[in-house]
Parts: structure tokens; sequence; C-alpha cells
């Protein structure tokens, strides 16, 4: 049975102070799978849908002041694995606001808020599948190993403003209702934001992009890379009612595709390879040259049988444009 549920004496790591004893049930059980450095899975495994998400009550949900003291503890005994949880539901707004956070992974996790401006996660930060009901906030968030965000949903607006991936960052198959803001953000490593959706605006301002910067399939209203900075040869490509790169520059010869109805690409720049003009595609397919294209050392490719297939999926396209 839970220590946590029989009132036997708690690990100090685990210990919340007077109260300590007041867990629910479910509770007890992250901290009984805590203490073992073990997965606490509320699914068992079984697949969790947005449907089932939504319905969650008291058995799968965690004060979000319990696990903000568990991620930001600095004991030995289970420092070293983590807070694992699965299919559980975080109750208030999870502060972790200039705090050093271990290991973190919430699978299938519905979070409402989550306040991490400042934070440094130390460990991996694993939010696979979880739905953000409300604003994420990671301004200013260093991550020093792996940020995995794959197949997660952001209702609110995702802030990485200023934030510093050392690790991969990995977007893949995630869902942007709100902004998504990745202004003055810099990725040491690859980011991949392949499938995704952004259904407003991707803001990658003075973004900086040191290793490749994949956009396979993703789709977007609008990406903007004003004065962002790319360390890749192959960065994109990008399919959007917009795309603005002006003021870009491209550190090394790059190749990318682009898929719009509106392309700016002022002041482009780019340190190496033969002078072209940029090109784009239409969402008919056509290739089209700008009367007044300023001539840059950067080759675009649009390879129109992929747009339209990317542009040809009526669900992507109007969730590109909802909102």
């Amino acid at each position: 049975m839970s220590t946590a549920a029989t009132g036997q004496a708690m690990p100090e790591c685990l210990s919340m102070g007077p109260s300590s004893n007041d867990y629910s049930a479910a509770e007890g059980r992250v901290l009984d799978a805590v203490c073992a450095g073990e997965l606490c899975d509320f699914a068992d495994g079984a697949e969790i849908t947005a449907e089932e998400m939504a319905s969650w009550g008291p058995e799968r949900t965690i004060r979000a002041t319990l696990l903000r003291r568990l991620l930001t503890a600095e004991d030995g005994q289970y420092a070293a694995f983590g807070v694992r949880l699965r299919g559980a539901a975080v109750d208030g707004v999870l502060d972790l606001q200039d705090m050093s956070v271990i290991h973190l992974d919430l699978q299938d996790c519905r979070i409402a808020t989550l306040q991490a401006r400042g934070a440094a996660f130390t460990g991996e930060a694993r939010f696979i599948n979880a739905n953000f009901t409300r604003d994420a906030m990671f301004t200013n968030a260093t991550f020093t190993r792996h940020a995995m965000f794959n197949h997660a949903t952001f209702i609110g607006t995702a802030f990485f403003t200023k934030a510093t991936f050392t690790g991969k960052a990995l977007f893949t198959d995630a869902t942007f209702i709100g902004a998504a803001e990745f202004i003055d953000t810099t990725f040491t490593r690859l980011v991949w934001f392949s499938r995704a959706t952004f259904t407003r605006d991707a803001l990658f301002t003075n973004a900086t992009f040191n290793d490749d910067a994949g956009f396979s399939d993703a789709i977007a209203d609008s990406y903007v890379f004003t004065t962002a900075q790319f360390h890749t040869t192959r960065p994109g490509p990008w399919v959007a009612r917009q795309v603005t790169l002006t003021g870009a520059v491209f550190h090394v010869r790059a190749r990318a595709a682009v898929a719009t109805l509106d392309f700016d690409c002022r002041q482009l720049q780019a340190r190496e390879g033969a002078l072209r003009c940029p090109r784009w595609c239409d969402r008919s397919g056509g290739c089209r040259v700008p009367a007044a294209a300023h001539p840059v050392a950067f080759q675009f490719r649009a390879c129109c049988s992929q747009m339209r297939r990317s542009w040809g999926s009526p669900r992507r396209v109007r969730q590109a444009h909802s909102g």
C-alpha cells in the first residue's frame, strides 16, 4: 500500500511539510512511483485520446504545487530518474520560473498553465502528446538536454522567446492553436517541426539555427523568419499563406522549398553560393518570380509536386487558416 496513503514516514526528498500526508490516491501513486524510480502510468499502457483527456477527474489529478516540489528537488534518491507521468491531469499553475528542473516526462498529460520563464531543464524535458490547455511559458528557459514536444497540442500561446535548446528540439506532429513564439530562440542542435500545424503565426524572428531545421510536411498560416540566422544547408520546406525572410542571414550554401501566397525576402543575405533570384510556388503549384526580387546568394528550389501534396490536404489547410 502507498506510504503516502498509510501515513508512513515519507523520504525526506518527498516531504511536503506539515501536511505531507495529505495526498489524494492519485498523488500517492505518483509519490510511490517517484520513490521507486518508475513511470507512473494512469492508463496502464492503453492508448489515450484527446476526448478522454477532457473527461479526466480526481482519479488522475495531480496538484501543480506537489509536482513543482518534486521537479525542483535536488535529492540524490530520485533526481537521476526524475518525475515520469503518463495520463495525468495537472491541476493549477505549474510554476517552474527560475528553477532548476530535473528530468521531466509528462507523456499524454493534460496541463492547464505552465510557467517556466527562466527555468533550467537539467535533464530531458519530455512533453510527448501533452495537451497544454492554456498558455505555455518557456521564455528564457534553457534545455540542456533533449526537449521533446512530439504530438503535443498548444491551445494557448506557446512562448519560447529567448529560450536556448542545447540538445535536440523535437516538435514533430505538434499542433499550435495559438501563436507560436520562438523569437530570439537559439537551437544549438537540430530542431524538427515535421508535420507540425501552426494555425496562427509561427514567429522565429531573430532565431538562430545552428543545425538542421526541418519543417517537412508542416503547414502554417504565417512563418516569420525576420533577421533569423541559419547555419544549415537544408532549412524548411516552408508551406504557409505567408513566408517572411526579411533580413535573414544564411551562413552556408543552402537550398529550401517555399510554397506560399505572399513571400517577402527583402535584404535577405547569404554568405556562400551563386546569385539567384528566389522563386516560390502559389497554391496551384505554379512557380513565380517576383518582379522586384532582390538577387541574393541563396538558391530556392520550389518542388511543385511536393508542395501541391502539402496544400492538397483540405483538413490541414482549413486548420492553418482557422481562428
